[in-house]
């Protein structure tokens, strides 16, 4: 018996269904045989994509498909296909076939023999990949699996997010084991639409204190963009070795550069008392093709001349290792100024749902909207999660894993063993449960 999932176990809608499409189907049912939409496009929309084509199976035999629609013809000598079409779109229509065992020789995998009309069952045994051998039925609303390509199909998507987080978390620590940095004394900040997504993830690989998840995490880069302060960069090459003649040079153009940049942020109406200045040198060993970005405190004479042994102790965290008696070439120097613009308090959040106070049942009653069939990463199938709306949930409300939180911009996945708490500024602080 195939496996079959009901319309609330699998997300394809007829919403989702070219309307052509749907017209052949729908005038299918008057040769009262079986008919499946299959292949790519059943899997396409069981990974919540939209098909480039639509293909269906029938067990009505070619020419019957034919006398059914006028706009069709017949193509095919091999074997024999029905193509539907409406102006420039054709649709396939093929007849459920089954492996045929003449002249196939030993060791042949190749299905060259194919033109033996079978049964649905058999049509999905013959297909290149399981997960190209699920049928849509659109009179049930349900997906067909006789040959295990759900689990495939759910596998290969477990897959595909495992991979997507380990290259994200090889990038976390480019920037933070590999320079001496320990994910565990610090907060990561998951925003955008799928930050929220994957953050539970990252959370659990690398040990991170905690992830801080925006109100709006879809709209947190925008609105820092509209709150962030006025800059200014100004850069000089110089490609010389660090010693006492150069370090004059080089804090004279820190104070002329500095004047310059505070007198253009004043003209655009930031009083001097509001600019923040910060200063930086590109230095590397001298024959290294490449540079460590090094600050420059403070700004003048004194930060110059502790520029070298600035270099050299961050030479040591990134890499391990340090030349005390190498010299040190000043590649670039940077100067950026920041005008610094009024920037509105936060807002406090809404109290959930009208609420002052923690509902009684417990944290997040008021604010869970229902339940949804979810497969976490690595587990081995769908299980029943609590999903709750993010804008009903008060400020102290902790929700606990697993579980879905929901709201217009993302949507924040809790493993198990893991907490969400929500604070007074509407923040939401994911940790591993203590």
């Amino acid at each position: 018996m195939p496996r079959t999932l009901d319309r609330s176990e699998h997300p394809i809608s007829r919403r989702d269904i070219d309307p052509n499409v749907l017209k052949v189907l729908y005038r299918l049912t008057i040769l009262n045989h079986i008919y499946y939409m299959v292949g790519g496009s059943v899997r396409y929309l069981m990974l919540g994509r939209r098909p480039k084509d639509f293909d269906i199976a029938t067990a009505a035999h070619p020419h019957q498909v034919r006398e059914l629609f006028r706009n069709s013809r017949l193509i095919g000598r091999r074997f024999r296909l029905v193509h539907v079409f409406f102006g420039p779109q054709n649709i396939e229509v093929a007849t459920f076939r089954r492996r045929s065992e003449e002249n196939v020789e030993d060791g042949d995998l190749l299905i060259r023999h194919d033109n033996t009309f079978g049964t649905p069952e058999e049509d999905a045994f013959r297909r290149d990949f399981t997960v190209n051998a699920l049928f849509y039925d659109i009179q049930s609303f349900r997906v067909i699996d006789y040959v295990g390509g759900v689990d495939d199909l759910l596998d290969a998507a477990d897959g595909v997010i495992r991979l997507a987080v380990a290259q994200m978390a090889g990038a976390l620590r480019q920037v933070s084991v590999q320079r001496g940095i320990d994910p565990r004394e610090y907060t990561l900040i998951a925003f955008g639409g799928a930050g929220p997504l994957h953050a539970g993830l990252l959370l659990r690989e690398l040990g991170f204190r905690a992830v801080l998840i925006p109100r709006y995490p879809g709209l947190f880069a925008a609105t820092g963009l509209l709150a962030t302060d006025l800059r200014i960069d100004e850069s000089r090459t110089v490609l010389r070795v660090l010693g006492p003649g150069l370090a004059a040079d080089l804090a004279s153009w820190y104070a002329e550069t500095a004047q310059d940049l505070t007198a253009r942020l004043r003209a655009d109406g930031i009083p001097r008392t509001r600019v923040r200045l910060a200063a930086s040198a590109d230095c590397r060993f001298v024959g290294q093709g490449y540079e460590l970005s090094i600050p420059v405190i403070p700004r003048g004479r004194a930060g110059v001349a502790s520029l070298a042994a600035r270099f050299r102790d961050a030479h040591l965290r990134t890499y391990g290792h340090a030349d005390l008696a190498q010299d040190v070439e000043v590649v670039t120097l940077r100067l950026s100024a920041f005008g610094a613009l009024p920037v509105p308090a936060p807002a406090a959040a809404p109290d959930g749902a009208g609420r002052d106070a923690r509902p009684a049942g417990g944290p997040g009653v008021a604010a869970r909207i229902g339940e949804a069939q979810v497969r976490l990463p690595g587990s081995p199938g769908p299980q029943g999660l609590p999903v709750y709306d993010r804008a009903r949930l008060a400020p102290g409300e902790t929700v606990t894993g697993p579980a879905i939180v929901h709201q217009v911009d993302t949507t924040t996945v809790i493993l198990a063993g893991q907490q969400a708490r929500t604070d007074p500024h509407g923040t939401m602080w994911l940790e591993e449960a203590r």
